[in-house]
């Protein structure tokens, strides 16, 4: 199959719907179809050159990309006048996939999706969250997702949590009721976390001098909604306790945290900033307890919602993959992959919850290396391939 894949994200970038995109364009290239990626000219002018943009992605099987000279933008796509730049963007991005005679088009971008369906495209529309940036918004959308179902195009829906299909049908359930729905959370690159030493060792490789310690660690952005707060106010309760925070978004962020550490002296907080994807695995490696400390929050997202009941974080899969005891949040979109089998869970935000879990299953290291190795044995239903074939799966052409 030549299938394009269209986002309207910037490459390269640290966002995860752009590493989403890129993995599951690599696997589809290892499957043995043609993929081409289709994005927005975001002036970063890595040209005919992609070596640096494989490497930012730790992408092995290399495919076409193709940026279309539209500016990318920071908000809602619905928005006046970037509504004009969106669409410019679905009416050239159409139009290069039948240039190419794509068999299929797999979009993250509703405009795109409309498009393409209405010209009789084969059309898939992937679906993370429900966008409510602007008054009428709701409207707008209803509208866009008839005119894609109706068009000759339209094949599925693919929806990334059961908590998202859940809201999308209770919200617009005359279009999802009667639609093919796929429901495929995000997943992870196995090959990459194989082969990792223990935590002594890989701490020993990077440099790290944590002693005889109990190392925890998070991994991701420093938004509110991410619950970085949390594990700040545990070092504050756990001294004898190592913190490895690894994520560099957004600035402010990252810079109040870094007062934080020097006003309140806490040396058992080492913030090591933005890590490379291909160093990513070293250093959840060096951890023996990993952090999803996900709250809900009235935080908007970059399209005016609070989308954290829909998260499918790929940290988490990460997570699971790095084989380290994982505590996380008691959040329903999380059960949806982690159990009491494979992971502990807290009260989003109960700092003493937090500091008694960390601290009893940190000890322990019987039972930690229980949950952590059925996290690993679970994850592998999780990787990229299955996901890219569950989402291909029967595709009418």
């Amino acid at each position: 199959m030549n299938i394009s894949y269209v986002s309207f994200c910037k490459i390269p970038s640290f966002e995860a719907k752009s590493i989403q995109a890129m993995k599951i364009c690599q696997e589809t290239q290892k499957m043995g179809h043609k993929a081409t990626f289709i994005v927005p000219d975001t002036k970063t002018n890595f040209g005919k050159d992609l070596k640096t943009v494989w490497d930012h992605y730790c992408v092995s099987e290399p495919f076409s990309i193709h940026a279309i000279p539209t500016p990318i933008r920071d908000f809602s796509y619905y928005s006046f006048p970037r509504i004009i730049t969106s669409h410019f963007f679905a009416y050239q991005s159409v139009s290069y996939a039948r240039k190419i005679e794509s068999d299929l088009i797999y979009t993250w971008h509703l405009p795109t999706a409309v498009l393409a369906s209405l010209k009789g495209l084969p059309t898939i529309y992937e679906i993370h969250e429900i966008s409510k940036s602007f008054k009428g918004q709701e409207i707008l959308i209803g509208y866009y997702l008839s005119l894609l179902c109706k068009g000759k195009g339209f094949r599925r829906f693919v929806i990334l949590t059961e908590a998202l299909k859940f809201d999308l049908l209770k919200q617009y359930p005359s279009i999802f009721e009667s639609s093919q729905i796929i429901t495929a959370p995000d997943g992870v690159e196995l090959d990459q976390f194989r082969n990792l030493p223990i935590p002594r060792i890989a701490r020993k490789q990077l440099g790290l001098n944590f002693g005889e310690n109990i190392v925890a660690g998070y991994a991701g952005s420093f938004y509110p909604r991410k619950g970085v707060k949390t594990i700040f106010d545990i070092a504050v309760r756990c001294p004898e306790i190592k913190f490895l925070i690894m994520g560099g978004e957004p600035r402010e962020y990252v810079e109040f945290f870094a007062d934080k550490i020097k006003k309140e002296k806490l040396d058992n907080v080492i913030l090591k900033g933005f890590v490379k994807q291909n160093e990513l695995p070293l250093y959840l490696a060096a951890c023996d307890v990993l952090l999803l400390p996900n709250q809900p929050s009235e935080e908007k997202s970059s399209f005016g919602d609070n989308f954290i009941r829909w998260t499918s974080p790929m940290k988490l899969f990460e997570y699971m993959a790095i084989g380290r005891l994982i505590i996380a949040s008691d959040l329903p979109v999380l059960r949806e992959v982690i159990n009491e089998k494979n992971a502990v869970f807290c009260p989003p935000g109960d700092v003493i919850s937090w500091k008694l879990a960390l601290r009893n299953f940190g000890k322990n290291k019987g039972l930690r290396n229980k949950l952590s190795s059925q996290a690993r044995k679970d994850v592998a239903k999780y990787d990229w391939p299955h996901r890219v074939s569950h989402c291909l799966e029967d595709i009418d052409l």
